[in-house]
């Protein structure tokens, strides 16, 4: 390459370094306008004003550049899309070729290393050919040309936020005016003033168009033939410089490459005399054919190997400040900033979900708008491990079924979801509160279905005061039960007597600090249905707060980019996790310990993954089976998976569109499930410490044993405890009339301080069944029970062969001895008929023979089995 010449030897150079720009200006339009005045008597006054009034320098600015996404795979960062309005890589000077720095100058400047900008010879052809009508052609030095650029460049600045501003900016840089080539003539010596030679060249190599949307010379290089600019040889450096003539005319893939032929063999030439390269050179490559290796690059996030992710990454940008102070200015810094963005996502992992997603639940087909989303978050760092869902990404207007650009992982703001009501996940806040309060895991509740007035659920936020509520479970259920028991089964009248004891505004803060807030932007509803899940929700803000659950209550703000650079690599600032204790290691661990069988015997057992790392979760469905969800988390990995209506109201428990036999209810649990197949084994994972002793057994006392007591001193004795007393209704017993029978809960039952103790007298109206076997006959034995109240013996008695009790002694009774009975139930008295003869048929339901062995008289069945 020639040697550089910083100091401008044309006469307009080096008149440009000592004379001010008017003076240089008169030089300039005498050169361009003598022609003109010659022919038409054109005056030069108004131009050369123009001329002075411009600014007196242009700096070479940043240009837009590619920006590329990663994510994780085996430890590499791989690539998975790029986003660019302009296709470019800019590269410094030395990691471009001689080969294309000398063909540059020989093809668009050969005078580059001689002037001051502008080149006086060049102008005054030029400015002749336009006058006359032949060619203007030549005028621009590559000064000149980077000039251009950079004008074009500062109008697409406003692209997006002025649209009617680019569009003036644009035109005045390229207007064909003899104003416009004055002001580029100053802009082009303000430059060789302020830059070195070395440095033009540069920035010219990276701001020139080499075909359509390529831009700079190291694109060009890895579009049209795969390699790098610092490879290119002559051969490939002329042909990339014969496109950047006519962009569109010259490109070497037409179906008639001759244009760019041409010119690349024009630019050999002058390569040859300039001296670049020697006769043989160009002897060897003038009629070559260059073989091209086209490169196509995939531009936006449709064209992602990862789409919902790269969009996901976009929304991020273009929703955090850090990034610019406006949102017009964020998505321009996204698509021209020239990021290297390395995410959080583990494409293993991400391929595993989306695998299960595909398996399991349809894209199209099921007759409804089915839909199913899952998140995977790291617990303790926030990082989002994976995002997958049942629709292929399409953000134009002509999506089919099977297509959405809508994120239904995310929050609106961040995806265009409005979320989806969570079902029963959301009790896991009520049990965290339940925790939280010092209540207890095995204290029984009642969990009866009733009628819960509405201001019995307090709310130090919003006040007491919704309407009544009466919710149902999904099937039968014990009237009482442990917090630990209902939380298994997912017992929804347990957890409304729960938030009864509670606060629902502390409920809804113990939520928000685990990172759950409603996804379509409104504040999270307080009322009491909203215990069983009435607030839409997205799938990563369920993942999230599993995640903090798993983190022993620490809380990270969900984050998916991990480090962030400009293309030379400067760090950039990226948003933070902001992680901190939400809840109180203990509180999390007894949660987790309530969470765990959920899996292995409650509503989640089809998730269930047994390879011995521990797991917990907590499945949900709401109202009529129109969505479904199961969290679910390890310590190594947390997801929130939701399936159901994208709009409508189909039941999904009636829906089979799978090939596993069961309803479409429950397809998310297959797919967490071989989730945590791969996670589990994969990532691993620990246990945790488990429930204190206090966490356990929470505030609670203890259920007498009223039984036989007198009403009045079994409810002195519950209030003296911190039990409500309330008298149920009179049941059989036999217990003396009046005394107590029974209470509910029972006794020995743990239960919290205030529960309603229900104590139920007896009506007198069972007794034992008296034994009477050994009595010496049938009379003898009818008086005796006739004696001790019973009403309705059997005339007659039923015999039975015995080798042991003699003919006519009484063998026993049905109902059996020590039985409890009615005074006023059927009894049989059962006689023995000696060692030989028929049996006459027993009274239904049998009895004891006295001796423990039974009898099996004719028609009927074993008389012990009752």
């Amino acid at each position: 390459m020639s040697p550089q010449k910083n100091t401008p030897s044309s006469v307009l150079g080096a008149t440009a370094g000592f004379l001010g720009f008017s003076a240089v200006a008169g030089l300039l339009v005498a050169a361009l306008l003598t022609p003109a005045i010659a022919v038409t008597g054109v005056a030069a006054a108004s131009t050369i004003d123009i001329f002075d009034e411009l600014p007196d320098f242009i700096e070479i600015s940043d240009q837009s550049q590619r920006t590329e996404i990663y994510a994780q795979q085996g430890g590499q960062d791989v690539q998975i899309a790029t986003i660019f309005e302009q296709n470019r890589e800019e590269v410094p000077l030395d990691q471009i070729s001689a080969a294309v720095k000398e063909t540059a100058v020989a093809a668009e400047d050969p005078h580059f290393y001689e002037h001051g900008g502008v080149y006086l010879p060049s102008v005054m052809r030029a400015a002749i050919g336009q006058v006359t009508g032949g060619s203007d052609a030549g005028a621009s030095t590559i000064t000149m040309q980077l000039v251009r650029n950079l004008l074009v460049t500062e109008s697409e600045r406003y692209a997006t936020s002025d649209p009617e501003k680019a569009k003036e900016l644009y035109e005045q840089a390229t207007v064909t005016t003899i104003d416009r080539k004055l002001a580029e003539m100053k802009y082009a010596i303000s430059l060789e003033q302020q830059y070195s030679k070395d440095e033009i060249l540069e920035a010219y190599l990276n701001i020139a168009t080499f075909g359509s949307n390529l831009y700079g010379v190291q694109t060009a290089a890895q579009y049209w033939f795969g390699v790098n600019a610092a490879d290119l040889d002559y051969n490939q450096a002329a042909t990339l410089m014969a496109i950047v003539q006519a962009p569109t005319l010259n490109l070497p893939d037409r179906e008639d490459p001759t244009p760019n032929d041409t010119r690349r063999k024009y630019i050999l030439g002058n390569l040859l005399e300039e001296g670049y390269i020697d006769q043989a050179t160009y002897d060897g490559s003038r009629d070559v054919v260059v073989p091209l290796n086209i490169q196509p690059v995939n531009n936006g996030c449709m064209n992602s190997t990862a789409p919902f992710i790269c969009d996901y990454v976009r929304k991020t940008i273009e929703n955090d400040p850090t990034f610019g102070d406006s949102a017009a200015e964020r998505q321009y810094n996204f698509r021209t900033g020239g990021y290297r963005i390395y995410t959080s996502i583990d494409l293993d992992l991400q391929a595993t979900a989306q695998s299960a997603m595909d398996q399991y639940v349809p894209k199209e087909g099921t007759g409804y708008n089915l839909g199913s989303a899952s998140s995977g978050i790291e617990p303790g760092t926030g990082r989002i491990k994976y995002l997958v869902q049942n629709k292929n990404f399409n953000e134009t207007a002509g999506a089919g079924e099977s297509e959405t650009s809508v994120n239904f992982n995310t929050d609106r703001n961040y995806g265009g979801s409005s979320g989806f009501q969570s079902g029963s996940t959301y009790k896991v806040f009520v049990l965290i509160d339940w925790l939280k309060a010092g209540r207890g895991l095995n204290e029984v509740v009642d969990s009866r279905r009733q009628v819960y007035p509405g201001s019995s659920f307090p709310n130090r936020c919003l006040g007491s005061g919704s309407d009544d509520w009466n919710p149902k479970n999904y099937r039968a259920m014990a009237d009482y039960m442990s917090v630990m028991e209902a939380t298994k089964i997912s017992a929804n009248t347990t957890f409304a007597t729960m938030a009864q004891q509670l606060d629902m505004c502390d409920i809804t803060e113990t939520a928000e600090s685990m990172g759950v807030h409603r996804a379509d932007g409104a504040d999270l509803e307080q009322n009491p249905a909203a215990i069983l899940g009435t607030n839409t929700i997205a799938p990563l803000s369920m993942a999230n707060a599993f995640a903090t659950l798993a983190a022993d209550g620490v809380h990270c703000d969900p984050v998916v980019i991990d480090r962030m650079t400009t293309s030379d690599g400067t760090e950039v600032e990226i948003p933070q996790a902001n992680c901190g204790q939400a809840l109180e290691p203990e509180v999390a661990e007894a949660a987790i310990h309530a969470l765990k069988p959920v899996l292995t015997g409650g509503t989640g057992t089809a998730a269930n993954v047994s390879n011995g790392v521990p797991l917990f979760a907590k499945t949900g469905t709401a109202d009529d089976y129109v969505q479904n969800w199961i969290a679910m988390a390890s310590s190594k990995l947390a997801t929130g998976t939701w399936t159901g209506n994208i709009v409508g109201s189909t039941k999904l428990n009636r829906q089979y569109n799978n090939s596993l036999g069961v309803s479409d209810r429950i397809l998310g649990q297959y797919v967490a499930r071989d989730v945590f197949r791969w996670a589990t084994d994969a990532y691993g994972g620990e246990d945790w410490a488990g429930p204190t002793d206090q966490a356990l057994r929470g505030d609670v006392e203890t259920v007498p044993d009223l039984v036989g007591q007198d009403p009045a001193a079994a409810q002195a004795l519950l209030e003296s405890l911190g039990l409500r007393y309330t008298l149920g209704e009179p049941i059989a017993s036999t217990q003396q009339a009046g005394r107590v029978a029974v209470t509910e809960p029972a006794a020995g039952s743990t239960v919290s301080s205030g529960t309603e103790i229900v104590v139920r007298p007896s009506d007198g109206s069972q007794t034992t069944m008296p034994d009477v076997a050994g009595a010496a006959s049938f009379d003898a034995a009818r008086s005796t029970l006739q004696a001790a109240g019973f009403t309705n013996i059997a005339g007659a008695p039923v015999t039975q062969a015995s080798p042991t009790v003699p003919s006519g002694e009484v063998i026993g009774t049905s109902p059996a001895a020590g039985q409890e009975v009615g005074l006023g139930d059927a009894i049989t008295i059962i006689v023995s008929s000696g060692t030989g003869g028929a049996p006459s048929t027993p009274a239904p339901g049998g009895g004891n023979n006295g001796n423990g062995n039974s009898g099996n008289p004719p028609g009927g069945s074993d008389d012990d089995d009752d």
